[in-house]
């Protein structure tokens, strides 16, 4: 169990490094975009459609890292008030709604990434991206960030979640 933990842990921060790169991406292309357009004159014609891509990448891709590092917004007051219990329902309450957010995620972005391959579809726009391309993200993230839920609530389960308090 604990060399598939890795595997699949290494998977979350693999996703969460492609995250941070997304990031820089975007960020130099804006700065392209605002330098090209105020001190050129000449801007961009891809860059508000590429960031939009680049930012579902970033929600995607860096939701299990954030999700394994108790990064995501919760509410606390159970966990707080509760004591011990409180925290233990407060996180299984919390694992199980990632998880099935996160299935629902993987299996409706599945479909429409699978759909949009299949008939060949394409943004009506000037780069006329294959619309599967930056779908393809939401399936790849919902699956990550499935995985990061049920290992969650199995630490949960278990009280591993719990030892090094």
């Amino acid at each position: 169990m604990t060399a598939l933990r890795t595997v699949l842990e290494a998977f979350s921060r693999l996703l969460f490094g492609l995250c941070a790169l997304v990031i820089v991406a975007m960020a130099l292309s804006v700065t392209y975009e605002v330098l090209s357009r105020y001190f050129f004159g000449r801007p961009t014609i891809w860059v508000t459609e590429v960031s939009s891509y680049l930012l579902v990448a970033v929600t995607f891709l860096g939701a299990a890292w954030t999700l394994r590092i108790d990064g995501h917004i919760r509410m606390d007051l159970l966990g707080e008030t509760g004591g011990w219990l409180g925290r233990r329902v407060s996180d299984l309450a919390m694992f199980v709604v990632a998880a099935v957010v996160a299935a629902a995620l993987l299996w409706s972005g599945w479909h429409m990434t699978s759909a949009n391959y299949s008939f060949g579809w394409r943004a009506s726009t000037i780069l006329a991206t294959p619309l599967w391309m930056p779908q393809a993200l939401i399936p790849l993230g919902s699956l990550a960030l499935l995985i990061q839920s049920l290992i969650g609530l199995w630490d949960t389960l278990t009280g591993a979640r719990y030892v090094e308090e």
